[in-house]
């Protein structure tokens, strides 16, 4: 009779939850241990630092916590570390607790202990490690890059190992048929990835085919570059465009430019980012609304006006401006085409195009030039489409409209940063609308502020033209004083991996790639 009425308590309590409108979640900015000399003793000591964190999440009643990117181990320095630090994971079809298989010798003690208080704590944690995998034919051993899913007896549910590596030789990129989604309890399905994954249509975009997913952790260590690619703005750009909630946990070394974190809603609002120049963790915890249903429509209008973010930048001292200390690297925009805009002039009118291309932007600025205040940032509008290098083997493609701030009249001073927040011009109105291929591609509002958050009080709109092109407006709707970046953000999937610059036009590109192959080969050859 007693195991009757548990049953039935649990069953009665399943309901209740999953009938809430809200679930409650944290995400922990993590800045890894780094004192002692020894790899493994500051992989220990972040062990335990996760445990505590666990524990206070669970005190507050969060449901699903979710741990950043390299977070436990920080930069691996060779491969001799790997082995002290990595551990076998269960496949998540077999539902295993490694708590509860302390006889099998099969998993690390980190693993171990980490199950344990999971399932004490009864929280869904999400955490990035290091996977050792011996491969069964070769007998070799491989490492992933992975996180895996605890449910709330410690039992390990699902499992991704990162695709998209980024300058990582000592691990080996999952395979595109191992995209990973999860059921909780509280009735929310999530999809999951890592990092430069998010740029990526396997798993960023392929995840959503996945109906039933609504939600996405996202575990990083991303390093912000300036005027595109920064932590935070990509993160709330992601969800804004796929119309999901994204819990975002960065790994925290501002000195490198590794941090960012938030909580991002589907209907384009902040629940709360992080990020500042300080090196340390913090724990962002937050109620996120339930999505019923998961819509993609091709023509859209969402906003985020009056959003109630909170947004936090504040470290040494509780003042600013620490951000300051926050590094950003400067994006090469060599093969960008720019427009100068004189800000003396109140309206501005301008439709600029990608090199050669037909691929055109045109922008519609109202300007409020403060004469007797110094302006201590050019701005310039910017064009382009082509193939930009990420990494040493990386490329990818990319159509992009923008409004950037630059330090002076150069072209290449754009993306980067001085001490002080943009003095001397508000923008009250900005309208950028272009003309988009849809094929391969995908497309995501590109905002950024001084202090290196997002900005949210704008329009973003999408519009279907015909089979293959898509119309996208973005347009503000109110002033704007400290802006770095406004703009929309494509990706051309299609273009990937091939030889970075300006297309102008789909005969002319390709030729010149297959040239430079020949040329490659008859060097190789003589």
């Amino acid at each position: 009779m007693e195991i009757f009425y548990c049953f039935l308590f649990v069953q009665l309590f399943s309901s209740v939850v999953t009938q809430e409108t809200t679930y409650k979640a944290a995400v922990i900015e993590y800045a890894p241990k780094d004192e002692f000399l020894s790899t493994k003793q500051n992989f220990m000591e972040n062990v335990q630092e996760y445990i505590r964190y666990i524990q206070q999440a669970a005190f507050q009643d969060v449901q699903i916590l979710v741990f950043p990117e390299m977070g436990l181990t920080g930069n691996v320095a060779n491969w001799r570390e790997l082995e002290d630090i990595s551990t076998e994971v269960p496949n998540p079809e077999l539902n295993i607790s490694p708590c509860s298989h302390l006889e099998s010798n099969r998993y690390s003690q980190f693993l171990v202990d980490l199950s344990c208080v999971i399932g004490r704590q009864r929280i869904y944690t999400v955490i990035n490690l290091i996977e050792s995998r011996l491969d069964n034919h070769s007998k070799n051993k491989f490492y992933h890059n992975t996180n895996v899913v605890f449910d709330r007896n410690g039992a390990i549910i699902a499992r991704y190992r990162k695709i998209n590596l980024w300058n990582e030789p000592y691990f080996a990129a999952g395979t595109e048929n191992e995209i990973s989604t999860f059921a909780t309890d509280f009735g929310v399905t999530f999809g999951m990835f890592v990092s430069d994954d998010i740029l990526h249509k396997t798993p960023g975009k392929d995840v959503l085919s996945n109906a039933a997913v609504t939600d996405i952790v996202y575990s990083s260590s991303w390093k912000s570059e300036l005027p595109f690619w920064q932590a935070n703005s990509l993160q709330h750009g992601y969800a804004k465009s796929n119309k999901v909630n994204l819990l975002a946990a960065g790994r925290n070394d501002p000195s490198v430019g590794n941090g960012g974190s938030g909580i991002y809603l589907a209907n384009g609002r902040i629940a709360e980012t992080y990020i500042s120049g300080e090196r340390k963790s913090k724990i962002i915890i937050q109620h996120v609304p339930k999505i019923e249903i998961r819509t993609e429509q091709f023509t859209s209008c969402q906003g985020s006006t009056g959003s109630t973010a909170q947004t936090y930048h504040l470290g040494i001292g509780q003042h600013l401006p620490d951000v300051t200390l926050f590094h950003t690297k400067q994006a090469d925009l060599t093969n960008y085409t720019f427009r100068s805009i004189n800000l003396h002039n109140k309206t501005i009118s301008e439709k600029i195009c990608s090199g050669e291309s037909t691929f055109c932007c045109d922008f519609h600025i109202v300007v409020n030039k403060h004469s007797t205040v110094f302006q201590n940032y050019i701005y310039k509008l910017v064009a382009f489409y082509g193939v930009t290098r990420i990494s040493s083997t990386e490329t990818v493609g990319e159509r992009i409209c923008g409004l950037v701030a630059c330090l002076d009249e150069s072209n290449h001073s754009c993306g980067g940063r001085n001490m002080l927040s943009p003095t001397g011009v508000s923008f009250e109105t900005i309208s950028i609308k272009g003309t988009f291929n849809q094929k391969h591609s995908h497309y995501q509002p590109s905002t950024l502020k001084f202090d290196l958050t997002p900005a949210t009080d704008y329009m973003y709109c999408t519009e279907q033209i015909n089979r293959n092109e898509i119309e996208v407006n973005m347009i503000t709707t109110q002033s704007h004083d400290s802006l770095l970046t406004f703009g929309i953000l494509g990706r051309v999937f299609i273009n990937d991996n091939t030889y970075p610059g300006t297309i102008n036009s789909g005969s002319t590109y390709f030729v010149s790639i297959a040239l430079i192959y020949f040329v490659n080969v008859c060097n190789f050859i003589f």
